[in-house]
């Protein structure tokens, strides 16, 4: 049952995807500082069926936009806000003798507890909770 008050339909309208700029990579929740109107950009051309638009600082891309050209130019600004994990270069796994314990190779340099080492499987928070201690 939708819910009504006086015959009014109260649904909300279905979420929408975000539409990101061409030329610069904002998007409706991330959006580019306009300094001629001191406020955030606003879309010149959006097509949300295609999740895409040129925002107000980007004019130079509206003729590409209006060719059809729908190419984007830019990293999308919630990549920027939220890089994704960059693995740190591999190290040479050293010569273990028996009885000692992998040196571990964690795959990034900002470790998570759910890395795991590169040579043995082994969990950061494990180590954390039983080597390091």
């Amino acid at each position: 049952m939708k819910p009504s008050c006086g015959g009014l339909d109260f649904t909300a309208p279905p979420a929408r995807e975000l539409a990101t700029c061409i030329g610069c990579g904002c998007d409706d929740s991330h959006a580019c500082y306009d300094h001629k109107r001191d406020a955030g950009c606003y879309w010149l051309r959006v097509d949300y069926a295609e999740n895409k638009g040129v925002c107000s600082e980007c004019v130079e891309h509206v003729e590409h936009w209006d060719r059809g050209d729908r190419v984007s130019h830019a990293e999308p600004a919630a990549i920027l806000e939220h890089p994704p994990r960059i693995p740190c270069p591999e190290q040479p796994r050293p010569a273990l003798t028996p009885g000692t314990r992998c040196k571990h190779d964690w795959p990034f340099d900002d470790i998570q507890e759910s890395d795991q080492c590169r040579w043995c499987g082994m969990s950061f928070l494990r180590h954390v909770l039983t080597e390091a201690a």
